[in-house]
């Protein structure tokens, strides 16, 4: 068996293990095929999703930064980026690559809007996130329901608890 054919053996029982919830089980089977190819993308970026759900926001960054120093050009992985940034305690970093995946993948995509409403929102930046959420231009259902969602965290910011309702319903 080669080694492609047996890393895809590897993601789908990690696919698997992750579908369970043995989040643990998936970095062991992981690491383990690592040690016979260190460089293999998929099973590196497969580590990144598993210790994003083990909430090990440090080993998560540190694996994306190396993987976008690899692969740059890959949106998916720098989608990822951002909120790592968050968890680990840079805020400012966790913003500026939001606002770049925004440019990357178009200012109006419905994952870097939310993505950057929720960094906004999660660190108290109320003006910046009720800028964004003015700006909005519902073209989709997404961006409809982001909006939305935006409209209403911000009721609740202003405690217009009554107001904040209709946005949730």
């Amino acid at each position: 068996m080669t080694s492609q054919e047996n890393n895809t053996t590897v993601l789908n029982k990690v696919k698997d293990l992750i579908r369970q919830k043995y989040f643990g089980l998936a970095r062991e089977l992981i690491a383990r095929s690592l040690k016979e190819d260190p460089n293999s993308i998929a099973l590196r970026v497969k580590l990144v999703e598993v210790y994003q759900e083990l909430r090990d926001f440090h080993q998560a960054g540190a694996i994306l930064e190396t993987l976008l120093k690899e692969i740059p050009d890959s949106d998916h992985l720098f989608s990822l980026l951002p909120p790592a940034l968050l968890a680990t305690g840079r805020p400012d970093a966790a913003v500026e690559r939001a606002m770049e995946l925004r440019e990357r993948i178009g200012i109006d995509n419905p994952i870097a809007i939310g993505q950057l409403a929720e960094i906004y929102e999660k660190t108290s930046q109320t003006e910046k996130l009720r800028t964004l959420i003015e700006e909005i231009k519902p073209n989709g259902e997404n961006t409809k329901i982001i909006k939305l969602l935006g409209q209403g965290r911000l009721a609740i910011r202003d405690k217009e608890y009554e107001h904040a309702v209709e946005f949730f319903l």
